[in-house]
């Protein structure tokens, strides 16, 4: 595969955040990114805003189509634009932004992992000419990161409520019982023991607002279930449900946590095994892809009971909606002083030591290459 580009590559291959800006702060998967125990090695970046570290894995990533390997792209959720970090699975490696919010060392350093630092390309006397603009800018950035915490934070607790409510007018025991079911017919056991589950997010809030990469299902299945549900209770115990029994049946399993509230709920689950995906379909990040079926979860809700909450469910809905709005804002607001911030680097990087460092690394995913 020749001339290939970045946009064309991403056009086509899996597509996930590491990181979500949640209700209770930044959370990371980043430390899913690789598998040290399989003899994976994971490569990361340091520098600062504008010294490369996207450019250069999105070169590298088309570096490895170009030789028809498999990549896995991981975006940026604070700019859907920017990489986070690529994966090769053939080729047992991988490369991430180690840098803040997502700040990773390396814990085994020279055996599975080894720092690759950007910044020694960089004349840090270029920017002491700015020194002041450039800590204000800092200063500016991190506000309004903070802004866009809290709005998340107070949307967050919405929706936790509208949660609560769901859980309390749902038939929690009938919705798992439809789950086992539904894995009874598309999760039947395999051989070789427990499965394992890996970590992405495959919606979040972003610049240019809540952003679902539905597409990168179709990567992974060619039957997509969907459980429609608007306030989660059903999806939720669902979602549990049928990750527990894929990981026990010995499927490998990507588990996609709920942006929002990663730490109590799931959104999706994909089993490439199967070529079978499930998804959680709402208001706030609606799923428009083709499914195998649909699943209503008012089949589980005692109609009349929800009907009593519905002012309260949409009063939470409504707030929601504009502390999401806010928060989208922040960061949006946030992404044009990160875009100064970058023209000071730029202008201070040797792109060309940076090149190199790039060409050194290719040199040795190259040995990685099937023969």
């Amino acid at each position: 595969m020749q001339n290939e580009t970045f946009e064309s590559l991403a056009a086509t291959r899996p597509r996930f955040f590491l990181g979500a800006n949640a209700g209770s702060g930044f959370f990371s998967c980043f430390g899913d990114c690789y598998r040290p125990g399989a003899g994976e090695r994971l490569t990361i970046l340091k520098g600062g805003p504008g010294t490369g570290k996207s450019t250069f894995m999105k070169q590298l990533a088309v570096w490895a189509a170009e030789r028809e390997q498999p990549v896995e792209l991981y975006f940026c959720s604070s700019d859907p634009a920017s990489l986070d970090g690529v994966r090769f699975p053939t080729l047992g490696a991988a490369v991430i932004d180690g840098t803040a919010p997502h700040t990773m060392d390396a814990a085994r350093l020279g055996l599975t992992e080894e720092l690759v630092d950007l910044g020694a390309c960089l004349n840090a006397d270029e920017l002491q000419k700015n020194r002041a603009e450039i800590l204000s800018l800092y200063e500016q950035n991190g506000l309004l990161h903070r802004r866009a915490g809290r709005f998340a934070a107070a949307a967050s607790r919405l929706v936790d409520d509208s949660f609560a409510v769901d859980c309390e007018c749902c038939d929690l025991e009938r919705a798992g019982e439809t789950a086992e079911k539904l894995c009874d017919s598309l999760l039947p056991n395999k051989k070789g023991g427990r499965g394992a589950q890996t970590r992405r997010f495959l919606g979040g809030l972003t610049p240019v607002g809540p952003l679902l990469l539905e597409e990168t299902l179709r990567c992974y299945a060619d039957e997509i279930v969907a459980i429609e549900d608007e306030n989660g209770g059903a999806a939720s115990v669902m979602m549990t449900a049928i990750r527990n029994r894929a990981l026990a049946a010995g499927y490998e399993v990507i588990t996609c946590p709920c942006a929002l509230s990663p730490e109590r709920k799931i959104d999706h689950i994909i089993v490439p095994d199967r070529r079978l995906a499930f998804c959680t379909a709402n208001a706030f990040l609606p799923v428009t892809v083709d499914t195998r079926r649909r699943i209503h979860a008012r089949r589980f809700h005692d109609l009349p009971a929800l009907a009593e909450k519905k002012q309260r469910l949409r009063f939470n809905r409504r707030a929601a909606e504009e502390r999401l709005d806010g928060a989208c804002t922040a960061l949006r607001e946030a992404k044009a002083v990160h875009d100064l911030l970058e023209k000071h680097y730029i202008a201070a990087m040797d792109f060309a030591a940076v090149d190199r460092l790039r060409q050194q690394l290719e040199r040795r995913l190259a040995e990685r290459l099937p023969k």
